[in-house]
C-alpha cells in the first residue's frame, strides 16, 4: 500500500460520488467533497504494483487498484494520479485517471463504467463507457455513452439513451442533465431534470414522448414540448405541448400557436383495457417511438 499526502487538494477521484444522495460533510463547498478532507492522505493500493515517474510527475497503479479517501473507494485496472510542484515545495494533483472496470463507491452509491477522469482545476469528473451506471437510494441513472458531473454548477448530464429511473417512474431521452441543490436535510438531491432527444416519460400505465422535456421530481410535474403523443393502453392524445402531473395521472395538451388554430387531436378506443395492470409496462406495450 502506498500512502499519497497532501498530493490532493480534494478528495482524490473525489469522484462526484455522493454527487446525487450522500450527506454533506462539514463546511463543503464541492457535491466531490462529501465526506472527504481536503488535506487527508489518499491510501493507494494495487496487485501488479505502483509506478513513480518523477520527471513526468506522474503516478500509476496497476492491477486491480485501489485508490482511498474518507468514504469514496475508486477501484480500476489502472489508475493514474498526475501532479504539479508548487512554489514553496510541496505537489498538487490536477488530475486523476482510472481505466478498465471502473468501480467508486461512497456509503451510499455507486458509479461503474470504462474510464474515469477528475479534472481537479475543472472541478469535474467523467465517467465514459458503453453502458455506465449511478446507482443511488432513490434513483438508477444508465447511459450508453457518458456520464459527466460539474460540482461548481451543481449539474450531472448523462449522454447516450440516457434513463433515471425512479420507482415506477421513468424518464428517458438522447441527453439527460439533471440539476441539483440541497435538501432541507443538507442532502445534495436533483431537483428536476431536463431531457432534449426522443424524450419518454413514463408511468406504469401512461407513456408520453416529445422532442424535450423537463420533469420536477419534488412535484413530480413534467412539462413535454414538440411533437407530444401520450398513449394509455390503445388511447392516444397529440399535441405540440403538455403538462402531465405523474402523481395524479391528469395531462393537459396544448397544440401550436398560429399552426391549424393550435388544434390537438385524440384517439379514444372505446371498450379496450389499458395498459395498466397487464403485466405490460409502458415501454414494453408494443408503442412504437416516433
Amino acid at each position: 500500500m502506498m500512502r499519497l499526502f497532501p498530493l490532493a487538494r480534494r478528495a482524490a477521484a473525489g469522484i462526484a460520488l455522493g454527487l446525487l444522495c450522500a450527506p454533506a460533510a462539514p463546511g463543503a463547498q464541492d457535491l466531490g467533497l462529501t465526506g472527504l478532507s481536503e488535506n487527508a492522505p489518499i491510501e493507494v493500493e494495487a496487485s501488479q504494483g505502483i509506478e513513480w515517474r518523477r520527471d513526468d510527475k506522474l503516478f500509476i497503479a496497476r492491477g486491480d487498484a485501489v485508490a482511498k479517501q474518507g468514504s469514496v473507494t475508486v477501484r480500476a485496472d489502472m489508475l493514474s494520479a498526475f501532479y504539479r510542484e508548487q512554489q514553496g515545495g510541496g505537489n498538487q494533483v490536477y488530475r486523476i485517471e482510472a481505466a478498465g472496470n471502473v468501480h467508486i463507491t461512497s456509503d451510499t452509491s455507486t458509479l461503474d463504467g470504462s474510464k474515469g477522469v477528475y479534472d481537479f482545476d475543472r472541478d469535474v469528473m467523467t465517467v465514459t463507457g458503453k453502458e455506465v451506471v449511478l446507482v443511488t437510494p432513490e434513483q438508477r441513472v444508465t447511459a450508453d455513452r457518458s456520464m459527466e458531473f460539474d460540482n461548481k454548477r451543481h449539474v450531472a448530464v448523462a449522454t447516450g439513451n440516457a434513463t433515471v429511473t425512479r420507482g415506477d417512474q421513468r424518464m428517458r431521452a438522447d441527453v439527460l442533465t439533471a440539476h441539483l441543490k440541497r435538501n432541507p436535510q443538507g442532502r445534495w438531491v436533483i431537483d428536476r431534470i431536463e431531457g432534449a432527444g426522443s424524450v419518454l416519460v413514463s408511468t406504469p400505465s401512461e407513456i408520453a414522448r416529445a422532442d424535450r422535456g423537463t420533469y420536477n421530481l419534488g412535484t413530480e410535474f413534467a412539462t413535454l414540448a414538440g411533437s407530444v403523443r401520450i398513449t394509455r393502453g390503445p388511447n392516444q392524445l397529440n399535441g405540440e405541448n403538455a403538462e402531465v402531473d405523474m402523481r395524479t395521472g391528469v395531462s393537459r395538451l396544448t397544440g401550436a400557436p398560429g399552426q391549424a388554430g393550435g388544434r390537438v387531436r385524440a384517439l379514444i378506443v372505446p371498450g379496450q383495457a389499458s395498459s395498466k395492470g397487464s403485466g405490460q409496462t409502458p415501454q414494453d406495450s408494443g408503442q412504437s417511438r416516433r
